[in-house]
């Protein structure tokens, strides 16, 4: 995955932005980092929204 996140493709985009999070949440929960692991996982809103929208939120 570490390699894969250095290209420039959709799947780098991907699993940057998907399974580098998750997969490091995880491993962090295995270990008992469970604050780190939902810092790792969580989905904030923000994350969902055009960046358009985003800015509209601020006003």
């Amino acid at each position: 995955m570490r390699t894969a996140v250095k290209g420039d493709a959709v799947n780098a985009a991907l699993t940057r932005d998907v399974g580098m999070p998750l997969a490091d949440g995880l491993a962090a929960y295995a270990s008992n980092r469970h604050a780190e692991a939902v810092a790792a996982i969580v989905i904030r809103p923000t994350d969902l929204l055009p960046q358009h929208e985003i800015f509209m939120l601020h006003f």
